[in-house]
């Protein structure tokens, strides 16, 4: 077994703190014992301690004057936990947590492991000062972002390693097709109608005013699209802004905003296509979390979208400054048996996103650091 402790801020549970508990509930499979620290305000200390996994709380503020006696108090307990655990690497899940672990870790001589989720920029070097054992990317954009900015003697190995996304069991056709007419019936969906769909925060980089406007000029008019999430913002100008923008184009019966969905399997299994026009991203874990319940979907083909969908094989990707183009790819969607592409989807999504081939892979990266 190797002894990893990872460290996270996680103020909130996002796709970043999914992917970390997609490890930590199944590391153990790959030789990975693992503990966690977060601040004590953090949500993942209760999901922790609910599902068994050893997690201590510390002040993870970085290092700066104004919280340097916080920083310096904290020093001597991490040192503790990491000496009672034998720690082998330590694993910072954002670069957000870096600053507060990278001296600790290099008095101890400990490896040390970023993860790089988020879009890199100039920035980014604040954050970052220590060099590390390992820089890990979620995506060959994200790389191309870290090697733009950071020298080649910051991390001494680079990788690129796509997130895990949470899996059940592959289902048979008939089994498939009843799970979807069930799941049709408990959001009230009329199986008559093709159902594009949206998933995910309504904010400006998500696309959804243009996906809004794209999906009002399609000719063919059987369909609806489900808009599931919520505008993250305080003031909710934007997911405002696009409920105005369905009343303009009068699409009150065809555009449904149904909030936070819980359920994200009943929702994938809905839906006849998942839609994701983002302005940025740096992977897209939707089409991922999709393809496993066979669904596809039209992405936009910017930043990490086009590692997570092989076009017009597991999903479609369109260029979104192009109306035409993606106008044309919706229609053409709408007209094609989608069985066949969802189980595509599916079978690619088991070769890269699996969460115990990520936790091997994982070991492999922590026993070659």
């Amino acid at each position: 077994m190797i002894n990893v402790a990872y460290v996270a801020v996680a103020p909130f549970i996002s796709g970043s703190e999914r992917c970390l508990q997609l490890i930590l509930t199944h590391c153990h499979s790959s030789g990975i014992n693992p503990i966690l620290i977060t601040p004590d305000s953090s949500p993942m200390k209760q999901w922790a301690i609910d599902n068994n996994i050893v997690h201590y709380s510390c002040d993870l503020s970085p290092f700066n004057l104004k919280t340097f006696w916080r920083w310096l108090l904290v020093q001597p307990k991490l040192y503790k936990i990491l000496k009672k655990h034998k720690i082998d690497v330590i694993h910072s899940n954002q670069i957000w947590s870096y600053p507060a672990i990278s001296f600790i870790s290099n008095l101890l001589k400990i490896k040390r492991v970023c993860h790089f989720r988020d879009p890199i920029g100039s920035g980014s070097r604040w954050w970052l000062k220590a060099p590390l054992s390992t820089a890990i990317c979620i995506s060959k954009h994200i790389r191309k972002e870290y090697e733009a900015i950071f020298s080649k003697h910051h991390a001494n190995h680079l990788v690129t390693l796509i997130d895990p996304v949470s899996f059940h069991s592959a289902l048979n056709d008939e089994d498939r097709i009843s799970i979807k007419a069930l799941a049709k019936r408990k959001l009230e969906l009329n199986e008559k109608i093709f159902t594009f769909a949206f998933i995910g925060q309504v904010a400006p980089v998500k696309g959804v005013l243009e996906l809004i406007e794209f999906i009002a000029k399609i000719q063919n008019s059987n369909w609806q699209l489900l808009i599931a999430g919520k505008d993250p913002s305080e003031d909710q100008n934007y997911i405002d802004s696009c409920k105005l923008k369905v009343t303009e184009l009068n699409l009150q019966n065809k555009v449904k905003f149904i909030g936070f969905v819980e359920d994200t399997r009943d929702f994938y299994h809905a839906v006849d296509v998942i839609t994701m026009f983002s302005k940025e991203e740096p992977l897209g874990l939707i089409p991922l979390e999709a393809a496993v319940n066979y669904t596809p979907s039209i992405a936009a083909n910017v930043g990490g979208l086009p590692e997570t969908i092989i076009n017009n094989k597991t999903g479609w990707l369109v260029d979104i400054s192009n109306e035409q183009e993606v106008i044309k790819t919706l229609e053409f969607v709408m007209n094609t048996n989608l069985f066949d592409i969802g189980s595509e989807a599916r079978t690619w999504v088991e070769s890269v996103s699996l969460p115990k081939i990520h936790c091997n892979k994982l070991k492999d990266i922590y026993l070659n650091t």
